[in-house]
């Protein structure tokens, strides 16, 4: 039973990894020792962090409610040498399409949000245009399942520079529709940009004070954040791209 609880471990890690994809790093120091039963899982993703094929990775094994270990493998920083650990933080990207999901569910859940509801009536004619396609047709449903039109806007919000195009102005200036709602799936960034803004204005709040709220303040997610802090910052993992550093705004 062991053993195998040992591989699926080891597959979900290997999954882990081949997502982050590659860059360079070493396996981690000043943290707790592994446990022997945890080395099969973890021979993989330390053997490529030993071989600079690994970009950091951090991993928690819990079990009822309990941690049993935590960890990082890699290099959180290469320049500096920083090695990774369980409390680097890490850019999720287009995980924070599911954060925005459930900050509009429960809003839903919660009587303040209608996802049959026409977008316009919570961003109003001028950030919700269509002009392909019915305007009631482009709902919070549609928004939610990226079948609303919308196109794709690769760099949308991902900037933690300062932006003088916030991401209220970037839904101003792109939100229209490319194609009639309802009618297919287009991944869509600006599909879920809408959302923000949609949930931002159902719950009378920024984007980022509900999140906080509703999400990060409950699961104690005390180093969770919508844009980099001054106490996320020094925790951060550099991106890498062919073993070069990303500067902010790239993926």
């Amino acid at each position: 039973m062991l053993a195998r609880r040992a591989r699926a471990l080891a597959r979900a890690i290997a999954c882990a990894v081949a997502l982050i994809g590659p860059v360079v790093g070493t396996a981690a120091t000043g943290q707790a020792q592994s446990p022997a039963w945890l080395a099969p899982a973890l021979r993989v993703p330390d053997s490529l962090a030993r071989a600079d094929t690994l970009l950091a990775i951090s991993v928690s094994v819990a079990h009822a409610g309990r941690v049993l270990w935590e960890g990082g493998l890699g290099l959180a920083d290469r320049t500096t040498g920083r090695a990774a650990s369980a409390s680097t933080v890490y850019r999720v990207a287009s995980v924070a399409k599911s954060i925005t999901a459930v900050a509009a569910l429960q809003l839903v859940e919660r009587g303040a949000l209608d996802l049959e509801a026409p977008v316009s009536r919570y961003l109003g004619p001028s950030r919700a245009r269509t002009p392909v396609g019915d305007p009631r047709a482009l709902t919070v449903r549609t928004l939610l399942a990226m079948t609303g039109g919308v196109p794709h806007l690769v760099h949308f919000g991902w900037a933690d520079g300062a932006p003088a195009r916030g991401d209220g102005e970037l839904v101003r200036t792109y939100g229209v529709t490319a194609f009639a709602p309802g009618r297919r799936f287009h991944y869509s960034n600006l599909s879920y940009g809408m959302l923000a803004e949609v949930i931002a204005s159902a719950a009378a709040q920024s984007f980022g004070t509900v999140v906080q709220q509703q999400l990060f303040d409950p699961l104690a997610m005390r180093e969770s954040a919508l844009r980099r802090t001054t106490s996320t910052a020094p925790l951060e993992a550099v991106g890498y791209l062919d073993a070069h550093p990303l500067s902010d705004g790239e993926l």
